[in-house]
């Protein structure tokens, strides 16, 4: 079974990387949705919750029905093939910097060439797609990134397999000047084929491509490893994001099923965007595939029992350990004494957590479905309305309303420059931090998991520090690769509908 690898340590004092894994699916039916009927919010809370708990007063924006335009908007966009058509080509872009590396794939910071605008371009490689037997998933991916539309997640803003056009222009006008010579050639099929082979030079034989918002801020993981562990109001405000944005998922029926730090990242005005959703299904009732990432699954996954929204739930409760304590709550050496511990539901909590921080991670860290909130009778409701996010405006996170408080009284140094990485311009990647090399990070982060940072007791969010819309500092440092292209095409197939 291959893996993907996480560069995040599954235990406070040993470092090691955290592993992804594929999708794995087993024996037992999966019971799907048509893709092309209106979902279904049966599996989850009922729609009369859902809308309750967006209940708002005239004065604010009505969410209630937003969140019913939301949906319509989904279903609509569902539907549409022509959205499946390429809506861009690869020379349109300048490509700058690898922002992030995966199993089968990169993904880069590229420059739109006509309007100078920064996006993130996410490249597969279509043969280790099929290979790794992720091609359903990548063109499911693909169809929910351009049907969703929520603030708290990643939006999609192109997607193609052509190469481009000026090597194309260039074909074109060597065809139509040399018209003349096929039409009088004695071969009627000379031009077909003339044509068949423009056709052929237009694709990217290798990649599909996935042009994403580019998000300067860069990811959480890389914030929570440079401060150690966040405090519970730091925590919160990041924790009251995702559960609006899987409340909006689960309205329209979608499973996110990656929830990790690596895949949240901060914008420069200090909110989340949920990226990756390679793993998102979009189902009814159950379903048996087995996906994620060892610290993160449920254990109705790792049981092979079936399961449903719930996981996101749990999933949410290991984050939210994982933010305010600076390590996940299960860890080991190996998967297999990862899952061991999950199974088990025993949980340890660091003794600066707060009784009511401890009260909801019991019942979202629940291996009882029956009892796991979020899959209760009021659904999202149950959490949104506990002791631990008493203090949360919920309206007010949903505009993005709440604006960074002032830091100028908070502990100095190492901490306050985590949280205001610098930017000097719009393609600045400083801030994406260079690939850890020696247990250095994890020892700091282990010996001062105990430190105190009550001292910023403000909820509202920490902003990173960006010189422009291009900059990257908040990155990873990779070593950068030429993009190969194949001059015949792979799995034409497989890829017909991306």
């Amino acid at each position: 079974m291959t893996v993907k690898k996480r560069r995040s340590s599954s235990s406070p004092r040993n470092p090691r990387h955290r592993e992804k894994v594929p999708h794995l699916e087993t024996s037992k039916p999966c019971r799907l949705i048509d893709p092309f009927n209106e979902p279904s919010t049966s599996a989850g809370p009922s729609e009369e919750n859902v809308l309750s708990a967006f209940a708002v007063d005239g004065k604010d924006v009505n969410l209630t029905a937003e969140l019913f335009w939301l949906k319509k908007h989904l279903s609509e966009h569902w539907s549409m093939k022509w959205l499946w058509k390429n809506t861009a080509v690869l020379d349109d872009f300048d490509r700058i910097k690898t922002l992030g590396t995966g199993s089968f794939g990169r993904v880069m910071l590229v420059k739109h060439k006509q309007s100078s605008s920064y996006y993130a371009m996410k490249i597969l490689d279509k043969q280790k797609v099929v290979k790794l037997k992720q091609v359903e998933h990548t063109l499911n991916e693909k169809r929910i990134l351009q049907a969703i539309d929520f603030p708290f997640l990643v939006n999609m803003q192109y997607s193609f397999k052509e190469r481009g056009r000026q090597e194309c222009l260039i074909l074109i006008f060597r065809l139509v000047t040399n018209r003349w010579i096929i039409s009088k050639s004695k071969n009627p099929n000379l031009l077909k084929k003339a044509k068949r082979a423009l056709h052929f030079r237009m694709k990217d034989n290798s990649n599909l491509y996935m042009v994403l918002e580019f998000i300067s801020g860069g990811e959480m993981f890389s914030h929570l490893r440079r401060i150690g562990r966040f405090s519970e109001p730091h925590s919160r405000f990041y924790a009251a994001q995702i559960v609006l944005a899987f409340e909006y998922l689960h309205s329209l029926d979608l499973i996110y099923r990656d929830l990790k730090p690596e895949n949240l990242l901060i914008d420069s005005t200090g909110y989340l965007k949920i990226t990756d959703f390679g793993f998102a299904k979009r189902v009814k009732g159950r379903t048996w595939t087995l996906c994620g990432t060892p610290e993160y699954l449920a254990p109705e996954i790792i049981l092979s029992k079936g399961y449903n929204k719930a996981v996101d739930w749990w999933a949410l409760g290991v984050l939210i350990y994982e933010m305010a304590a600076g390590y996940p709550p299960f860890f080991a050496d190996q998967p297999i004494q990862i899952y061991e511990k999950i199974v088990s539901g025993k949980v340890k909590f660091p003794s600066h957590f707060s009784n009511e921080l401890k009260d909801l991670l019991k019942n979202l860290l629940q291996v009882d479905l029956t009892k796991r909130f979020g899959n209760l009778k009021n659904g999202v409701a149950d959490i949104k309305n506990h002791k631990w996010f008493g203090s949360t405006d919920w309206i007010a996170i949903y505009q993005r309303k709440i604006t960074p408080a002032s830091f100028s009284k908070c502990e100095p140094g190492r901490l306050l420059e985590a949280l205001y990485p610098r930017v000097e311009g719009p393609a600045d990647t400083r801030h994406f931090v260079e690939e850890v090399k020696d247990d250095e990070h994890w020892t700091i982060a282990a010996e001062n998991q105990h430190a105190d940072t009550d001292s910023l007791q403000v909820e509202a969010p920490f902003l990173p520090k960006c010189r422009g819309p291009g900059d990257a500092s908040n990155f990873d440092d990779y070593e950068e690769e030429p993009l190969r292209i194949s001059g015949t095409e792979k799995c034409s197939k497989e890829f017909a509908e991306f």
